[in-house]
């Protein structure tokens, strides 16, 4: 199977990441968290090798 991935793919993917973003928004306690939310899903599914929070500000994505 050759699936070739799309910029319409990525812009849609990144939009329901938008999505995702906005539903877990309020689970965030303080006012600084619920304004990074939409960082979270899209760090979640980054090609970086750790998942924690240093490669993420290190990799150049906030």
């Amino acid at each position: 199977m050759d699936a070739q991935v799309t910029e319409r793919d990525v812009v849609r993917w990144s939009r329901e990441l938008d999505r995702v973003a906005e539903r877990i928004r309020p689970r965030f306690g303080r006012r600084e968290l619920r304004a990074r939310a939409p960082v979270y899903p899209k760090g979640l599914v980054a090609s970086l090798e750790r998942k924690n929070g240093w490669p993420s500000p290190l990799s150049g994505s906030w």
